[in-house]
């Protein structure tokens, strides 16, 4: 399973069995990656600063939770 982009990367915390979204230069948390019904879905952070979500780190994030997705099937 691809976690590391080009901007952003993914981390499994086992503490809160779940995913995490961190920006490559600074490693601040941009979000959580949360199991909602039969799928995973993207909770940014609110007081996240860098980067914005653009849109290739829109398109990374969703090709993480299409992986995910894929996986839980």
């Amino acid at each position: 399973m691809k976690t590391r982009y080009k901007f952003i990367h993914f981390a499994y915390d086992r503490t809160w069995e779940e995913w995490k979204c961190f920006s490559n230069e600074n490693a601040e948390k941009l979000g959580d990656v949360h199991q909602w019904k039969d799928e995973y879905t993207f909770h940014p952070c609110n007081e996240y600063t860098y980067p914005d979500f653009n849109v290739q780190n829109l398109r990374d994030i969703a090709d993480f939770l299409e992986q995910l997705n894929k996986e839980k099937k």
